[in-house]
């Protein structure tokens, strides 16, 4: 159910935005969701983590679907794998 709210809301944000369902229409939809969770939540590192996981859920997936022309078939290893990674480039 939670995959479903986070998908409605996905998509309602394409819709308000008028965001193609390109990488620059993923990565602004990507941006404002990020937004409404820090306005609704404040700033916290908790609100940071979902932030980084709605990256790598939209955008990050949004890259691989460019390069293999599929989505990942284990959307919850790939996050993780991205997480990583992102993490990674920050240390």
């Amino acid at each position: 159910e939670i995959n479903y709210d986070f998908r409605a809301w996905h998509e309602w944000t394409h819709y308000i935005l008028r965001a193609p369902f390109t990488l620059e229409g993923e990565l602004a939809v990507a941006h404002r969701q990020c937004e409404d969770l820090a306005r609704i939540y404040g700033h916290s590192p908790h609100v940071a983590r979902w932030q980084q996981l709605i990256m790598a859920e939209v955008y990050g997936q949004a890259l691989y679907y460019k390069q293999w022309g599929d989505f990942p078939s284990d959307q919850i290893a790939f996050d993780l794998d991205y997480l990583a990674a992102t993490a990674k480039n920050y240390r």
